[in-house]
């Protein structure tokens, strides 16, 4: 079993963009870190939103990545950031992407100690990667039969059906 960390803690070099008046929070903190996270996503070939305003939450991104749909969440903490990145942690598209996008973030010179640790589930260890393993050991996709080949699979008791 694959051992994901989908949370990463890290501080980057960009102006503070967030904006305050007299009586409150305008806009959070963020945005351009959030933005600079989409275009290394689409860079590895995700099609993302651009950043949504999630207030004292920070930044959202939906991204899609060979059909699976993920999310992410950029907060401002401190001096810091904090990236929440969800999907589905069993496919492959998820684990291609999270794997790219640490690739990424630690090749560019704006973001600094990227450390990733679990959100969900118990508490592991914090690494400098969001898996234990690279994207060259992930396994190889199986292929997906039609509906329509599953069910005379299914009901023929054929596997992989080449005639229909």
């Amino acid at each position: 079993m694959i051992d994901v960390r989908d949370q990463a803690e890290f501080r980057a070099d960009f102006p503070d963009d967030g904006i305050e008046n007299e009586s409150r929070i305008v806009q959070f903190a963020g945005k351009g870190v959030t933005g600079a996270i989409a275009e290394m996503l689409e860079g590895i070939g995700c099609a993302v939103t651009s950043p949504r305003n999630a207030h004292e939450h920070g930044w959202e991104l939906k991204i899609q990545f060979k059909q699976e749909s993920m999310w992410c969440q950029v907060t401002a903490l401190g001096e810091g950031y904090i990236l929440l990145f969800l999907g589905n942690s069993r496919r492959l598209g998820y684990l291609e992407a999270i794997t790219r996008l640490n690739l990424e973030m630690q090749a560019d010179p704006r973001f600094h100690d990227v450390l990733w640790r679990r959100c969900r589930g118990p508490e592991g260890p914090v690494s400098n990667t969001p898996l234990d393993i690279g994207l060259d050991q992930l396994p190889e996709p199986t292929p997906k039969l039609s509906w329509f080949r599953w069910f005379l699979a299914d009901v023929f008791g054929r596997n992989g059906v080449t005639e229909v």
